[in-house]
């Protein structure tokens, strides 16, 4: 069904904009539903600045961690594979020091992600893809509120709006303090502490998973394992001929030490999980729900998809989900791309053959996700890579990683906490399912 919006000459933008996208009928509908509760610019109960321009100096030793765009979520801000900032650099940049409760947009590239500032990536600073929101009165307007209204579809359509490029996407500062509006209504208590419980639940799924990683660590004793290069070394020649590798990186001592503190009782990864090999043929007219490696939160271990009409998938978009599975990135593996698949997940669910995708019972693979996520996983990945700037491994390469078995009982106690963390932040996204609605179905009643 055609749809079409009639505008008058006195209605444009200020004569600013006469693109047909910003007078979409559903985004007028929209601007006159918030009409009804009252509107504010942002910019006149906050403070908008975006980060650092040009140079920024790194220290790899420093606690001050740099964010960018990337590591703006819907919802949430995390650190991983950030920059350390330098001391110097964030005191030069006093305006974008991050404080708890400021909530960062992305203004680059991905348009509309919106997350809250907790106490685990502070300190920190941001660059200039990443604007600041930092709430001038909390008592008048509540960060976890704010937050929700941004991610409901009455925030996520002013920022759409007022997005501008077409290959490069990117919306202003200027238009973040005076083109998007948001409204401080009286029952706003109600949708924060909704946001509150569930950053609570989120904050204790990492506890959780982290919990279990120690228990892991502990029983090999790898706790204060230190990853040291050495400086030099030698290789028997038949060693590089057996493994078709010259490199000096592969043969560093430090993964032999690895394997060292591991046991006796071992097993490679592909004697404990079955590899799926079988594909799936798509159907051009339905719909999929498609996993990528950019689906997987390296943070926190978390799948997500999105629904791609058949004739519209990638070409390596040819692996069949049935739930359940645990799946790993060939792509770049040491960022931690490691999940497992949701039972339910078994609908027209497809992966990119970008991933190794091993069928394994609970509690192996619960047990597996954190050996894999670990520094035991981590560091026997980085022994294969090949490539520099989008490093990769094989499916053998995965096949082959060396596994400790630890007793049946502690492998348990590893996959309760696993799934007690899973459960945790699936119901942290529930919650904030909730909140976004609720600000919904508050503004149009």
């Amino acid at each position: 069904m055609i749809t079409y919006s009639i505008i008058q000459l006195s209605q444009l933008e200020g004569a600013t904009r006469f693109d047909a996208e910003f007078y979409e009928p559903e985004y007028l509908n929209f601007a006159k539903q918030l009409l009804k509760i009252g509107e504010i610019p942002l910019g006149k109960i906050t403070f908008i600045t975006d980060g650092q321009h040009g140079y920024h100096k790194v220290d790899p030793t420093s606690e001050i961690r740099h964010i960018t765009a990337k590591n703006v979520l819907h919802w949430l801000v995390n650190d991983d594979g950030c920059d350390r900032l330098s001391t110097e650099t964030h005191k030069a940049n006093k305006r974008s020091m991050l404080e708890v409760g400021d909530l960062l947009i992305s203004t680059a590239g991905t348009i509309g992600a919106v997350g809250i500032v907790q106490d685990d990536i502070l300190p920190a600073n941001i660059d200039q893809d990443v604007a600041r929101i930092h709430i001038l009165n909390q008592n008048e307007l509540n960060p976890n509120f704010l937050l929700a209204f941004l991610n409901s579809k009455y925030g996520q359509f002013q920022l759409k709006r007022e997005t501008t490029g077409q290959i490069q996407t990117h919306v202003s500062l200027d238009k973040l303090k005076n083109s998007i509006f948001v409204p401080i209504p009286n029952w706003q208590t109600l949708v924060a502490n909704l946001v509150k419980e569930a950053l609570a639940n989120l904050k204790n799924s990492k506890f959780l998973f982290k919990q279990a990683e120690n228990l892991l660590l502990e029983e090999l004793g790898l706790q204060d394992f230190q990853l040291d290069d050495s400086l030099f070394f030698s290789v028997n020649l038949s060693d590089t001929n057996s493994a078709h590798r010259f490199d000096a990186d592969y043969f560093q001592p430090k993964y032999d030490k690895l394997i060292s503190k591991l046991g006796n009782n071992l097993q490679l990864l592909k004697n404990i999980g079955r590899r799926k090999k079988f594909t799936v043929k798509i159907n051009k007219d339905i719909h999929y729900r498609y996993i990528e490696i950019s689906d997987i939160n390296n943070s926190t271990g978390e799948a997500k998809y999105n629904n791609i009409k058949g004739n519209e998938l990638p070409a390596n978009a040819k692996m069949q989900i049935e739930g359940g599975e645990l799946i790993i990135s060939k792509v770049r593996p040491t960022r931690g791309a490691i999940a497992i698949i949701p039972e339910d997940w078994h609908n027209n669910y497809v992966a990119s053959s970008a991933f190794s995708i091993f069928q394994v019972q609970s509690p192996t693979r619960e047990y597996l996700q954190v050996i894999l996520r670990s520094i035991v996983g981590r560091l026997q990945l980085v022994k294969p890579t090949t490539g520099t700037s989008y490093p990769t491994v094989t499916d053998q390469d995965i096949e082959n990683l060396i596994i400790p078995i630890l007793p049946l009982a502690t492998q348990q106690k590893i996959a309760d906490l696993v799934k007690k963390s899973h459960d945790s932040r699936k119901k942290s996204k529930e919650l904030l399912e909730t909140a976004k609605r609720k600000v919904e179905k508050m503004i149009e009643n």
